[in-house]
């Protein structure tokens, strides 16, 4: 009696601690100065990363699996957006100038292959899909790799998720990073 015990415990003690690993890799992280937060989709953990250039928050989201791969969530200030409304970005993130705009922007380093409107909490904006171009300097594992960059703006300014994929993966990813652009907070 006493081994079986003994053997329900361990049982127990492994299924409390896989759970709370689940919910730990859940954990949101969050910039205070900015209010960007992501809650990471389950299987994916969340981390702070140092600011990038004109980016003043960005955390990395990644899932076990991910060595080269994953999404990077970022946040960066435009003055111009403070004197708008969200009704007023809204408009303009779902005009052709817009979509010309981003698709010339990424276009320097990318093929952009579908550039295609998003809604999150109530913001509209746009997702592109886009392979990197073979430049010199590029690893040629770039040629396996796709790339699905989400951009929406707010008064304080725009957040770009940015997700690298393989190719042959990126169905069932996207609804992975569908899934990690419905755990994120975009600074209000």
């Amino acid at each position: 009696m006493g081994a079986i015990v003994g053997k329900m415990f361990g049982i127990v003690v492994g299924v409390v601690f896989v759970l709370s690993s689940a919910v730990a890799a859940a954990q949101t992280v969050s910039d205070s100065q900015t209010g960007l937060a992501v809650t990471p989709p389950p299987g994916y953990t969340a981390k702070a990363a140092p600011s990038r250039g004109r980016y003043t928050a960005v955390i990395e989201v990644k899932s076990d699996r991910d060595r080269d791969t994953g999404c990077r969530v970022a946040f960066h200030p435009i003055a111009q957006n403070s004197g708008l409304n969200q009704a007023q970005i809204n408009v303009l993130a779902g005009t052709t100038e817009r979509r010309a705009v981003i698709e010339s922007t990424l276009g320097t380093l990318y093929q952009v292959t579908a550039i295609d409107q998003v809604e999150h909490a109530g913001v509209r904006g746009s997702v592109a899909t886009a392979t990197l171009k073979l430049l010199p300097g590029i690893p040629a594992r770039a040629s396996d790799m796709i790339s699905v960059f989400y951009l929406l703006e707010t008064p304080p300014g725009r957040t770009m998720i940015v997700c690298v994929s393989e190719k042959q993966g990126l169905i069932q990813r996207r609804n992975e990073f569908d899934a990690l652009l419905a755990g994120v907070t975009l600074p209000r």
